[in-house]
């Protein structure tokens, strides 16, 4: 990486603190002042004109000095957004009185200064079009008819100061450039309108798409990853053990004798079981951890960590002590969950066939063995844990 001379990081970092100071240091904040500095900046010019204007031919114009104040102040919407105490608003950055005081100062203009009335037709209809991408329809219909109505106010004013100039002309310019800011609001409006059905549009369509990757990667019952997504994040697992990550261990649970609660209970029980086994494993299990529905009763957990075997015989022998100890009641039966499941560590280089091969394995002999136990690969011993049968008056058992 080219480092830069001393004198451009220097500069580079003056620019950098004077954006800071005058536009804040969050994103959000930065756009709305963006929305107020350009107006900032054009009100102290305008303000600067008028003066000049009045220290050359004097401020008899009573317009003259009130525009002057008008201008000056409208820095004033910049410095209370920079304060921050507007975030709260619903309007933060004052977009909407901000154009409501420009059309005022238009309007005090087009009734003291008749010779800049066409510039001034004009900018009070580039007021409106500001607010198009800023404010809401109604918004838009409340700036655009109130400044229409303060031109209209002007040029009546404008015809009492100078009766000279004839009260239908003067009525006509108003009108003229009143109707011409309706039906320019009335666009504005419109357009307005459109882009927020095509937000509301958007956004349903983004909810939509995302419901539909939840159903298609989702268990819809215990809401764990199914197992298509399962095996889309196993590849990636496996991608990343041979690239050097952490021991990685697969474990196949099936839930003890669940045919049993169907037949006995009611397919409505066997969900509730599903479920609970869903919210105890999910909270043994580390958030790096993965656990999916894999069919049926069966499920699926990938574990991560350094104490490879051991530790994730542990996670299953400590879910087990929790499925235990947090029965499910159903009326005045308790049904405590009970699971057999296969412990395997993954190998450099090993398919992932052929590593759910060998946790189906362990899986299958823990269930020969008399179920309720963790089987692991490689030899027996104290390596498979057992679990003492359960015990309790009107007990009814998954174990």
């Amino acid at each position: 990486m080219v480092e830069l001379p001393l004198p451009e990081r220097r500069a580079r970092s003056r620019r950098a603190r004077l954006s800071e100071l005058l536009f804040g240091s969050e994103q959000v904040m930065r756009r709305r002042l963006h929305l107020c500095f350009i107006p900032a900046v054009l009100y102290v010019l305008w303000a600067l004109g008028f003066l000049s204007y009045g220290l050359l031919h004097g401020f008899d114009n009573p317009a003259l000095r009130l525009l002057v104040v008008m201008d000056a102040g409208g820095v004033l919407f910049y410095l209370l957004v920079r304060s921050g105490i507007t975030r709260t608003l619903d309007d933060p950055a004052l977009v909407l009185p901000q154009m409501l005081y420009a059309g005022a100062a238009c309007s005090v203009a087009y009734s003291g200064l008749p010779d800049v009335r066409p510039a001034l037709s004009q900018l009070i209809c580039l007021v409106q079009v500001f607010g198009l991408f800023n404010l809401r329809p109604s918004a838009l219909r409340i700036s655009g008819f109130g400044s229409a109505a303060m031109l209209l106010v002007a040029g009546l004013v404008g015809a009492w100061l100078r009766p000279e100039e004839g009260l239908a002309a003067s009525a006509m310019d108003a009108a003229a450039s009143a109707l011409m800011l309706c039906l320019l609001t009335l666009i504005t409006a419109h357009h307005a309108q459109s882009r927020s059905r095509l937000r509301a549009t958007r956004a349903e369509l983004a909810d939509a798409v995302q419901r539909t990757q939840a159903l298609a990667t989702r268990d819809a019952l215990t809401g764990l990853p199914n197992r298509q997504h399962a095996q889309e994040q196993l590849q990636l697992e496996l991608k990343r053990h041979d690239a050097g990550g952490p021991p990685l261990c697969v474990a196949f649970i099936d839930l003890d004798h669940f045919k049993g609660v169907n037949d006995t209970h009611g397919h409505a029980a066997g969900d509730a079981v599903l479920r609970q086994f869903a919210l105890q494993a999910r909270a043994q299990l580390r958030e790096a951890d993965l656990l999916a529905r894999w069919g049926g009763e069966e499920f699926v957990a990938v574990l991560h960590g350094s104490g490879g075997l051991d530790e994730a015989v542990a996670v299953m022998d400590r879910l087990r002590a929790s499925l235990l100890a947090h029965p499910m009641p159903l009326g005045d039966v308790v049904l405590r969950i009970g699971f057999s499941a296969g412990v395997v560590a993954r190998q450099q280089g090993e398919p992932l066939a052929v590593l759910l091969e060998r946790a189906d394995q362990c899986l299958y002999r823990a269930k020969a063995l008399g179920r309720g136990r963790t089987e692991r690969d490689g030899p027996r011993g104290d390596e498979a844990l057992a679990v003492p049968p359960a015990t309790a008056q009107r007990v009814g058992s998954l174990v």
